[in-house]
């Protein structure tokens, strides 16, 4: 699969704008709609629930004694996490949600692990019920993490679009930008239609795109088998 690069995209750009030579947009501001633009596609790659598919790792939270409130990884879309456990040795369990509040008030050293996600003044914390007494990397995680977005640099060759599919309506988000620092308004509603149509492309794409069988809800069919007609159903005479 390939990537397209940063520089790749803005030359593209560029060539489409016959803007290589001109200033009235800036570095910093190609930049910004670049990024916006991997907003658009990180937006509709959840709204269809394709995020495990695209965005899906594993992580590690450093326990450390005494200590009960830790910070989440810095890539975490959305405090998504998908699964949390506790792995020390042979020791392994599922770290669970807190289900009532009101329970913490119990909770004792030697207890399993329970969490709980708290918007302390420092951010968004995990903290662990009971107060860990004990120090190292037991606590295990699957989360969704963000989209990579690009950095300023033309030249380098990992700064790439990890999504190659949404390549088309990245461009177009910048495109309309351009249009719009243009002022053009025959400009600008020509390539918002040219966006509605690569969001569309784009959303289509990604509906089926990796085909499920295993989405089918199972019939009950224990009637059938209570009144032995579960041959009949089958086809069986």
């Amino acid at each position: 699969m390939t990537y397209p690069t940063y520089g790749a995209l803005v030359s593209k750009v560029q060539a489409d704008y016959d803007i290589a030579d001109e200033n009235f947009i800036s570095a910093a501001e190609l930049l910004t709609l670049f990024n916006e633009g991997i907003k658009d596609v990180e937006r509709i790659i959840h709204e269809l629930h394709h995020e495990d598919k695209y965005f899906l790792v594993n992580g590690a939270i450093t326990l450390a004694n005494g200590t009960s409130d830790y910070s989440l990884p810095a890539d975490i879309f959305a405090n998504k996490i998908r699964t949390i456990w506790y792995e020390n040795g042979t020791r392994k369990y599922e770290i669970t949600k807190v289900r009532d509040i009101k329970d913490v008030k119990w909770s004792a050293t030697g207890n399993s692990y329970e969490f709980l996600l708290i918007n302390t003044t420092a951010g968004i914390k995990l903290r662990l019920y009971p107060t860990p007494t004990e120090s190292g990397a037991y606590v295990k995680l699957f989360y969704v993490r963000e989209c990579r977005r690009f950095v300023a640099s033309t030249i380098d060759a990992t700064n790439t679009l990890e999504i190659p599919a949404g390549e088309n309506l990245v461009i177009q988000h910048v495109k309309r930008g351009c249009a719009r620092k243009m002022r053009n308004p025959n400009m600008i509603a020509m390539e918002d239609g040219f966006l509605t149509q690569q969001l569309d492309l784009f959303q289509a794409s990604l509906k089926e795109m990796v085909p499920d069988t295993n989405n089918l809800v199972p019939l009950d069919l224990n009637s059938y088998v209570s009144q032995g007609m579960l041959d009949i159903y089958n086809g069986g005479y």
